[in-house]
């Protein structure tokens, strides 16, 4: 899961995947017969989707990139970076961060949205964000479309259909 887009903060893509993270933990102590570990792991995980949708959701359609703890009301204030990654969107719907009818949204905005991201064009998603991401928003300088992201997208779209 490792990318070269720079993100810093509360964000969405390191939130989602570890909402999902905890939950395939809670699975495997409920497989080994430790129902106190499987409902802790599982409290984190629901605390941690609620989280998501009250600091990162943007009201409409999607999880923002980043929000900042000094500016922690993003919707609002919209001061917060956002590029509209179709993968932290994709990781969080797969994980079920968002309510059922969120989370079509954000698959209705991936699927129609800007970049034509997903399998509509063939061949699975095309682009990992909506707003482009230059070289001072990766490591290094890297502003090529992050091929890992593009595998990311796929393999989460999949899941979530």
């Amino acid at each position: 899961m490792i990318d070269v887009f720079i993100r810093g903060n509360y964000t969405a893509d390191s939130n989602a995947m570890m909402s999902g993270f905890l939950r395939e933990f809670a699975e495997a102590e409920a497989a080994v017969g430790n129902s106190s570990g499987a409902a802790a792991f599982t409290a984190e995980a629901d605390a941690m989707a609620a989280a998501m949708r009250k600091y990162l959701w943007d009201g409409i359609d999607h999880f923002v990139t980043q929000v900042n703890p000094d500016d922690m009301d993003c919707a609002k204030t919209k001061s917060c970076r956002d590029f509209v990654d179709y993968d932290s969107n994709t990781i969080a719907v797969a994980h079920g961060v968002p309510s059922v009818a969120d989370g079509k949204k954000v698959l209705h905005r991936i699927d129609t949205g800007i970049q034509k991201c997903s399998a509509a064009q063939g061949g699975g998603p095309q682009w990992v964000s909506e707003i482009y991401y230059g070289k001072h928003d990766t490591t290094g300088g890297n502003t090529g479309d992050s091929c890992s992201a593009m595998g990311r997208i796929a393999w989460f779209d999949a899941k979530v259909w």
